[in-house]
């Protein structure tokens, strides 16, 4: 849904010139920050590895697996 949109309104292509990369947050409301810093692991769902290892490195400080799923 995501991918169509952006490659059409910026004329650019998915894998190409850009990367799309999906991180859900698993944080609980009262313990949020705790959780963030904390994590038993991160998950990077992307269709770009480019891309993911970008989105990575925001997480390089934490000892916690980071995941990287690929999507279609």
């Amino acid at each position: 849904m995501v991918r169509p949109l952006l490659e059409q309104e910026s004329g650019k292509k998915d894998g190409k010139d850009f990367g799309i990369c999906m991180n859900p947050e698993f944080m609980r409301e009262t313990t949020a920050i705790h959780d963030f810093h904390h994590p038993p692991f991160t998950i990077i769902g992307t269709s770009d590895e480019r891309a993911a290892e970008r989105v990575a490195t925001l997480y390089s400080s934490l000892k916690a697996p980071v995941e990287r799923t690929p999507f279609q």
